[in-house]
């Protein structure tokens, strides 16, 4: 997922997670190339990726390395908005977020683990990623 100007959440009504019952379900349609090459299945663009949302785990699971999740960046006091998913790399001091991507314009994001350092931004995890859907157009000849 690419930047969004007006982001909306899109709840879904599906099979609850077996693994996560009592957490609620999003949706995002997938626009863009910065996953494109995770394994073992890539995330497409028209892909839709279903999450749970992070804040409905209640701190149960933890962050953990490898994770695939949908992560809000915010700027500019809120003023600028970017969602994407990415996968997470765990290191003592920091954060990476990392694209999985054949296309080298993607970068990490990065977050540093002091609390103390205000860079003018803030990035949340929103979502574990738990589903990749794809439907397949209809031709008609």
């Amino acid at each position: 997922m690419d930047q969004f100007d007006d982001v909306q959440d899109e709840l879904i009504y599906d099979t609850r997670d077996p693994d996560f019952p009592q957490a609620r379900l999003f949706a995002n349609d997938v626009a863009g190339d910065s996953m494109n090459d995770l394994k073992p299945r890539p995330i497409m663009p028209g892909d839709r990726i279903i999450s749970v949302m992070f804040d409905d785990l209640r701190g149960r699971v933890p962050l953990r390395d490898g994770m695939v999740v949908v992560i809000e960046q915010t700027r500019d006091g809120g003023q600028m908005r970017e969602r994407s998913v990415k996968q997470l790399a765990i290191f003592e001091d920091h954060y990476e977020f990392h694209p999985r991507s054949t296309n080298p314009k993607h970068k990490p994001i990065v977050v540093n683990r002091d609390l103390e350092a205000d860079d003018g931004r803030t990035v949340e995890v929103l979502g574990l990623v738990r589903k990749i859907m794809n439907t397949i157009p209809i031709s008609f000849r």
